[in-house]
């Protein structure tokens, strides 16, 4: 099938080639086919009125599905690269869709896109949350976050929109929030509206820099690390916290790990503070800026690690520890404020899958 004709934004299609069986196309395509693909498109589209070309090549499992989409020039070079998933759980369909697009004008575009369809009086009511990050030549990123609802038959729109400047050792140098629909008093107080659709190991280090302040760390060198120990959602030793992604695999979960194990590096910059001699005959350390309160809190924590086993095989003795229940107030503390922000979020769109603010 060959096109003749160019479009209004100058392309026309020169092939287009489906339901090619990937086994026999396997010694030709060896790099780049996904996992479950069956079956493959390849379509060529000249653009730009015939100064330049696009081969796209589509993969499909064996019901059809779209899962990943190869998009190369007429040199070959990979300009874009996207993945489709489809989630059924809970009875709401939601798409998600991770691009990765770069351009001749040396910027790299990451695009993370959830979409849900609701039909209500046989209207599709479309709800989406995007994300693109754009990295410049200058090492400097623009980010811009849309949530939105809209339907294909009227104009009528519900948004949230983030957009958001980056310097190159990822700093925030200018925040920005427009909506139709929001208190924007009320969103500008959310830590977590900016990073919440990041994937989740740089949302890992954002929250990790916010949690740092939000427990008096910011002037303590801690690090982060990341870990694949089965059964260990996370662990802080030395001055390292350490998470494990495979075991906080959402959100929500991340908020809490990190909080809990920062917690415990609290615990120990505090004992430090007062100090073991201290501690063991009653006194206050001189020239201290520790309050009674800390100092209190310091005490106890000394008392609670010399029954504290954190290998042990007795589970609720470790679990009933105070260095545990500690960590597990300000984990759970900090997931009620994350909570609240998706709460609110739902709010803004309640015909949206709830999937779509995980």
């Amino acid at each position: 099938m060959i096109e003749k004709i160019y479009n209004s934004i100058g392309s026309r299609l020169l092939s287009k080639q489906t339901g090619l069986k990937i086994p026999k196309l396997k010694a030709i395509f060896k790099n780049g086919i996904p996992k479950n693909a069956v079956s493959m498109d390849i379509v060529e589209i000249e653009t730009d009125f015939g100064a330049g070309k696009k081969i796209i090549s589509s993969y499909r499992t064996k019901n059809g599905n779209l899962i990943k989409r190869i998009t190369e020039d007429e040199n070959k070079r990979t300009i874009g690269v996207s993945e489709y998933k489809e989630d059924l759980s809970l009875g709401d369909k939601v798409k998600e869709i991770v691009r990765k697009k770069f351009s001749a004008e040396e910027e790299t575009q990451h695009i993370r896109e959830k979409i849900s369809v609701k039909t209500q009086s046989n209207i599709n009511i479309i709800n989406r949350i995007k994300l693109v990050i754009t990295s410049h030549s200058n090492s400097t990123i623009s980010e811009k976050q849309i949530y939105e609802e809209f339907t294909q038959r009227t104009k009528n729109r519900k948004y949230v929109e983030t957009i958001a400047e980056r310097s190159a050792n990822a700093k925030f140098i200018e925040k920005n929030i427009l909506t139709n629909i929001a208190d924007i008093e009320r969103l500008e107080k959310d830590a977590y509206l900016f990073i919440r659709n990041y994937d989740n190991k740089n949302f890992t280090k954002q929250i990790f820099e916010q949690a740092k302040k939000i427990q008096n760390l910011h002037n303590k060198k801690v690090n982060l690390s990341f870990i694949n120990f089965p059964g260990l959602r996370g662990a802080a030793f030395l001055n390292c916290i350490s998470i494990n992604l495979k075991l906080n695999s959402d959100k929500p979960h991340l908020v809490n790990t990190i909080n809990h194990e920062l917690r415990h590096q609290y615990q120990k910059m505090l004992k430090k503070q007062l100090g073991f001699f201290n501690f063991l005959f009653g006194k206050v350390p001189k020239n201290t800026s520790l309050t009674k309160k800390e100092i209190s809190l310091a005490r106890k924590y000394y008392i609670a690690e010399i029954f504290y086993s954190p290998n042990g095989l007795n589970r609720i003795q470790y679990e009933d520890n105070f260095l545990e229940v500690d960590a597990r107030k300000y984990g759970e503390t900090a997931l009620k404020d994350y909570e609240k922000s998706t709460q609110y979020l739902q709010s803004l769109f309640p015909k949206a899958a709830k999937k779509l603010f995980e």
